[in-house]
């Protein structure tokens, strides 16, 4: 089996950028909407102190992530795998708002 060259630095990037664009046909353009509908949600804003705070914000961060891509595909029926990570999201966080330490 032939040893394939690495990807240059520029190869790299063109398919970073081809990635880029698919997501942003599939799922909208998601990134420019995440800034307002956090604020919308966190109205008098967010300070995060301890290790517990980053981690509960982590995971509420990407739950809100999976609701995004569900919602970008409601038309089509759904994100099937969004929903299970929603889960999953959800049953982590239930543990660290009982488990904060």
């Amino acid at each position: 089996m032939a040893v394939k060259d690495p990807l240059t630095p520029s190869e790299i990037l063109e398919a970073a950028a081809t990635l880029q664009r698919e997501k942003d046909a599939e799922y909208g353009e998601a990134w420019k909407k995440v800034g307002p509908q956090l604020a919308a949600m966190f109205p008098d804003g967010l300070v995060l102190r301890t290790p517990n705070d980053f981690a509960r914000f982590a995971l509420f961060f990407q739950a809100f992530g999976k609701f995004g891509r569900y919602a970008a595909n409601f038309h089509r029926g759904g994100h099937p795998d969004s929903l299970r990570d929603l889960a999953i999201y959800a049953a982590m966080l239930e543990s660290l708002d009982a488990n904060p330490g």
